[in-house]
Order: structure tokens, then C-alpha cells, then sequence
């Protein structure tokens, strides 16, 4: 599987969007962690490939 920094970071936007719409505090930072990860790992990608937004 090749990782694009790209749709990564559309991961990182619909986590974002995700805990926008969450209905409680537990469920919002839930989302948002996923969203840094997801940010993180395009981060990390593009690093590697050697090209940054």
C-alpha cells in the first residue's frame, strides 16, 4: 500500500468533521485524536518522500 499525503490528510479532515457532529466531550477528543494521527502520518510521508505541502 503506498500512503499519499494527500488522502491523508482528507482522513485527517472527516476525523475533524467527525468531532464536529460528536454529540459529547469523550467522543469529540476521541475524534480529534484520530485527526492528529492521520495529520501526523501525512507529515511523516511526505518527510520520507521528500516533498512538503
Amino acid at each position: 500500500m503506498v500512503l499519499d499525503g494527500e488522502k491523508l490528510r482528507k482522513e485527517a479532515t472527516e476525523a475533524r468533521q467527525m468531532a464536529d457532529a460528536a454529540s459529547n466531550q469523550q467522543d469529540k477528543d476521541f475524534w480529534l485524536r484520530i485527526a492528529e494521527g492521520w495529520l501526523k502520518l501525512a507529515l511523516e510521508t511526505e518527510e520520507l518522500k521528500g516533498k512538503r505541502p
